[in-house]
């Protein structure tokens, strides 16, 4: 009996402890089509269960091909227990692509950092760059030379 008391114990403490921790409005920002001239931005909401004042010292973005597609303007922050923040997440794509990646909210060291997934289709405003959406490496390079080509006369030093 005694056994069985602790380990419901254990039990009640581990659940306990796990349910303590930040938690954001949603796990996912979905960005849809933004065009590079036009940065759009969402709000997300960060929840402060943790039992205690918790501070948020930043955020963690990943670059696309070295420019940061995803950013804030929030820089750290406290939340009292049982509160929450809202913040401003943006996204201004650079690139002609499909963008996923996580945005990382860090704390002060209390139970590790909450991420939150951020996806959006980055799309170049000009029709002209169409034919280049969501390719890279050779398979770009190809399609920007077939673009460049068009309408391409080669006159050679005789004329």
């Amino acid at each position: 009996m005694k056994k069985w008391s602790l380990t419901f114990l254990y039990f009640l403490f581990v659940t306990i402890s796990i349910g303590q921790t930040l938690t954001v409005s949603t796990s996912q920002l979905n960005f849809g089509v933004v065009y590079e001239n036009s940065p759009d931005s969402l709000p997300i909401t960060i929840n402060n269960n943790m039992g205690k004042l918790v501070y948020i010292s930043g955020f963690r973005f990943f670059n696309f091909y070295g420019a940061p597609a995803f950013s804030t303007s929030q820089t750290g922050f406290w939340i009292a227990d049982g509160g929450s923040q809202m913040i401003w997440v943006k996204f201004a794509p650079v690139h002609n692509i499909y963008h996923n990646s996580e945005m990382v909210i860090l704390n002060n060291g209390q139970r590790g950092a909450v991420s939150v997934d951020l996806v959006g289709q980055g799309k170049y405003s000009r029709s002209y760059y169409d034919a280049t959406q969501n390719l890279s490496e050779e398979v770009l390079k190809t399609s920007i030379n077939t673009i460049t080509g068009q309408n391409y006369v080669a006159l050679g030093y005789n004329v």
